[in-house]
């Protein structure tokens, strides 16, 4: 339980954060009703079961387009902030909610040890392969840092690090 109430809180921070960064709430008190709305999946997530988070899901799309309908004439963009409060739900709850499941299986602990293993080592190894040998940019216009050495550097150092932690 204390896991899960560390996620959810956590999933609420980064829900935040991304209604900030996107705009996608009214203002007036109403950012807080999205925000629950997102974390259904999340809370679901209590249940342990697959099914509970997709009732999650499917309750946050529906509670959502209720919100958008209560909302229609203070709203400058409807579709817009549809859009982007439904990718919350679907981006950052519902993955979110897939770590406590993670957690509960008979394993969990030792595989989000190794799903964080994987990240940071890849993380760490584009960064620094990407810095040292990366000449040739993957795709500037969505993410100008980002090279091809950076990439095949990264995916080196994810599997070293999954090979480092599956040998401990």
């Amino acid at each position: 339980a204390l896991f899960w109430l560390v996620i959810v809180v956590l999933t609420g921070i980064g829900l935040s954060e991304y209604y900030k960064m996107t705009g996608a709430t009214p203002g007036s008190g109403y950012g807080v009703l999205f925000l629950i709305t997102a974390l259904l999946p999340v809370l679901a997530a209590y249940t342990g079961s697959a099914n509970g988070v997709m009732a999650g899901v499917f309750a946050g799309l529906l509670g959502l387009v209720f919100l958008v309908f209560r909302l229609y004439t203070r709203l400058e963009n409807v579709l817009e902030t549809l859009t982007l409060s439904g990718f919350s739900i679907l981006y950052i709850a519902f993955c979110m909610a897939h770590i406590v499941l993670i957690r509960g299986l008979p394993d969990g602990s030792s595989l989000l040890f190794m799903l964080t293993a994987i990240t940071a080592g890849s993380d760490t190894g584009a960064y620094y392969t990407g810095r040292a040998f990366g000449h040739r940019k993957l795709c500037p216009n969505i993410s100008p840092g980002k090279t091809v050495a950076g990439v095949v550097g990264g995916v080196l150092s994810g599997v070293v690090a999954a090979l480092i932690i599956a040998s401990l």
